[in-house]
């Protein structure tokens, strides 16, 4: 085969050669031999003789034999020797579709076709007059082109997916052959994107991850009361906690970034293989988020069931229900009695009256006429509504496996659809809704400083603090950087954050459990000690700290608030959605046998990792059940609309003094330190602004609803509500019409004002890993 090639290697040079043997044997002619014959060639213009006639018509018949010829061949072809050269762009081309989609071998074939028939067509063209063989090359010509054509066209469609509906394989297992790190990397990425489908998956993040914001409802409910209860002192309270704790969570979430830009971790692919790739730690901190912020408001939640169960007759309500002691009524007959902010009568004599009378003073009021401290946590009551959040939830799960099972077709087919329940939710309650006490705030400051006195109000700031700065969403990254091993604060960071956690769940669920002792026993046995308190929490610890959330029951569930709550359910998909996608993601990236399956089989998979993850996480979602009646649903889910209004508030005016802070920050070009500091003032005064945002939303929708019930809808509440109403049609419109294009912005600004001192390559390898695994961002 070698001496066959070199032949044929030898042959275009034997066939250049022949005219340069030709000139060669040429004789050069003398200087009387030129004269001569120029005096023949005037000679014979002059004359015109015969012999000119036939000379002419000789050379007439040998040029249009000669143009015949060339008529016939290519044109291509009329320089062999470009035509055997191969062209820079033919070049770049198979080049890349070798690299990229394995056709190496096949344009090898071709390449080698081709050059094999120009040789063989310019040998011919020289040696061989037939016009048969130069037809017949012409025609294997035209074949190697078309082919040529089609395996471009072919690349073409593979990469530009010109072809939406219809699902290719992956070239890899068409060629085994072509199995280099970059094509395997590609055809992962490729495959992952079009498992996952980012690109309508984005429209459904946008349309359910906002609204999934419902875990931090509760804590705005009860810093509205109180509010209510303190008025301006409490305030003072939040700012202070705001400066001692939200500062340095600030600070920690400013150092080590968003956890959804890291890296991919490498240290527990090491131990296991489904821990490679940036999955596995978005996983872990959307668990560990879902089991804290459900513990927190687990118990946040009983201040609801307290005001729903607490009974009080039109008569013997406070008609100064905004102050926090009532000294008009006089329902409460009893020596040196008086009337509490929900009809709770105490003993004006004891000198822990504000402690008993603070809002949260009465919590866990729970049944305590019927029932003894024993029976409430023993008992366990079965009601219908324990059989809806069951369904509710399971349908939850069930919705879920919709992004590994087929890819969430369904769900960004439905995302229009949903958006619109999503906004739904608040009108089907507001036909039912009565704020009551909700409506009367004391906003000014009257010298007093009982919120500064209460020790339970701080603890209620210190959790609107960490609802604010993101407790939720935020804080978790502080894990995910951990998980990564980057910088070496990382481990400071973890403890501090670790700490933060279980201090507050500890807290909370201390202080509740230790009112739910204090209140229950003084409606029976009178005050209890501090020592008391302390002796039945170290007897009875578990039915205390473990047992309490969930062993109380409501008693009814209208039909209209079933469907309310469906509507809420469907709204809270967000975070489910997310964790599945992260799991197929880091599935696909731990086992790579898995981009090459059957998409029977990996459905069968999915559904049953689904079943392992859903069997951890239920218990700590069934927590819904701890709501009494309509009245608390009411008060619960209304607050909704603080939510929404919030979140596009805060979306369209801090983008806005975003791309302002950005274009002075493109402007003035500051050196390193100046860098550092101007990204830490920015990003402490955009948290400022969404923390006053918050509070003139909650205030504002609660003096509009006052306006509405006193007034019978009057105008200054109608416009109230339309300049809160502007964010949220803008909002509206940017993920209709602009999905993900908005999405690029929201991730603009958390890279913008959230970078801190991270290095700029690390930045930008997190921007590539994000890419490539289509994390079309992740909150």
């Amino acid at each position: 085969r070698m001496v066959d090639e070199k032949k044929e290697e030898d042959q275009p040079k034997k066939v250049s050669a022949e005219p340069l043997e030709v000139t060669a044997t040429a004789q050069p002619q003398s200087p009387l031999a030129l004269a001569q014959g120029s005096n023949v060639r005037s000679a014979e213009k002059v004359g015109g003789g015969r012999k000119k006639q036939t000379k002419g018509a000789g050379g007439a018949a040998g040029k249009k034999k000669t143009r015949s010829k060339e008529r016939s061949a290519p044109k291509q072809e009329k320089k062999p020797a470009e035509a055997v050269l191969p062209d820079p762009r033919l070049q770049e081309t198979r080049a890349l579709l070798a690299q990229t989609c394995g056709m190496g071998k096949e344009l090898a074939e071709c390449d080698k076709a081709f050059d094999e028939e120009t040789k063989r067509q310019g040998k011919a063209r020289q040696c061989s007059d037939s016009s048969t063989q130069e037809r017949e090359s012409d025609d294997n010509m035209d074949k190697i082109k078309k082919k040529k054509k089609k395996k471009e066209e072919e690349a073409r469609e593979f990469f530009n997916n010109e072809q939406p509906g219809k699902k290719q394989d992956s070239p890899n297992a068409k060629s085994p052959e072509a199995s280099t790190p970059m094509v395997e990397e590609m055809d992962f990425d490729l495959r992952v994107m079009e498992l996952t489908n980012v690109k309508k998956l984005t429209i459904w993040k946008l349309t359910c991850v906002l609204m999934s914001n419902f875990f931090r409802l509760p804590i705005f409910l009860v810093v509205a009361k109180y509010y209510a209860t303190y008025g301006a002192s409490f305030i003072g309270v939040c700012g202070l906690m705001m400066l001692t704790v939200g500062i340095p969570i600030v600070y920690l979430e400013l150092s080590m970034g968003q956890f959804t830009t890291l890296p991919p971790n490498t240290f527990f692919a090491r131990i296991s293989p489904i821990a490679r790739g940036v999955g596995i730690s978005m996983i872990l901190l959307r668990l560990f988020a879902m089991f804290c912020i459900h513990v927190d408001f687990r118990y946040l939640f009983l201040f609801f069931q307290s005001l729903s169960l607490v009974s009080m007759r039109e008569d013997t309500r406070c008609t100064t229900a905004g102050m926090p002691f009532c000294h008009t009524d006089t329902m409460c007959s009893g020596p040196g009695e008086e009337m509490g902010m929900y009809g709770a009568c105490i003993k004006s004599s004891n000198k822990d009256v504000p402690f008993k009378d603070s809002v949260l003073g009465e919590v866990m009021r729970i049944r305590a006429l019927q029932s003894s401290p024993t029976q409430l946590l023993v008992d366990n009551e079965l009601a219908e509504h324990n059989v809806y959040v069951v369904m509710t939830r399971a349908l939850m799960f069930v919705a879920a496996a919709v992004p590994l099972i087929d890819g969430a077709e369904m769900f960004a087919s439905l995302s229009q659809i949903l958006l619109f329940f999503s906004f739904l939710t608040p009108v089907v309650i507001g036909f039912n809704l009565k704020m009551d006490d909700y409506s009367f705030w004391r906003a000014g400051w009257n010298g007093d400083m009982d919120g500064f006195s209460d020790p339970f109000a701080w603890i209620v700031a210190f959790c609107l603090v960490c609802s604010m700065f993101n407790v939720g969403e935020g804080t978790w990254m502080f894990v995910g950087s951990w998980l990564n091993f980057r910088y070496t604060e990382n481990i400071r960071a973890l403890v501090y954050t670790v700490f933060l956690q279980l201090t507050l769940m500890f807290a909370m669920s201390f202080v509740l459990t230790a009112w739910a002792v204090g209140v229950v026993n003084y409606q029976h046995n009178g005050y209890l000690e501090h020592h008391e308190i302390l002796e039945i929490l170290r007897d009875r610890p578990l039915e205390f700290w473990l047992q309490l959330p969930i062993k109380v029951f409501p008693d009814q569930h209208p039909s209209t608030m079933y469907l309310a709550y469906l509507l809420l359910t469907l709204c809270s998909f967000g975070y489910v959605i997310t964790t599945g996608e992260y799991l197929l993601v880091s599935m696909l990236r731990a086992f790579p046998f898995l981009v090459r399956m059957d998409r029977v089989k990996l459905r069968g998979g999915a559904l049953l990792v689904l079943t392992g993850v859903a069997s951890v996480i239920v218990p700590f979602l069934l927590d819904a059940h701890i709501f009494n009646n309509a009245k608390v649903h009411y008060a619960y889910l209304a607050m909704q609309m603080i939510v929404i209004f919030y979140e596009f508030t805060i979306f369209v005016y801090i983008y806005g003094i975003q791309r302002v802070l950005v274009n002075i920050k493109t402007l003035y070009r500051f050196d390193d330190k100046g860098m550092f500091i101007f990204s830490r003032a920015t990003s402490y005064l955009m948290l400022c602004y969404r923390y006053m945002v918050s509070w003139l939303v909650m205030l504002g929708y609660a003096y509009a609803t006052y306006y509405i019930d006193a007034n019978g809808g009057s105008l200054l509440s109608c416009l109230f509500l339309a300049v809160h109403l502007a964010p949220f049609i803008i909002g509206i419109y940017k993920i209709a019409r602009h999905s993900e294009t908005t999405h690029s912005l929201v991730t603009l600004f958390r890279a913008d004002a959230r970078f801190g001192p991270s290095e700029v390559a690390n930045r930008k390898r997190a921007a590539t890993e994000e890419n490539k695994m289509g994390a079309a961002g992740l909150q």
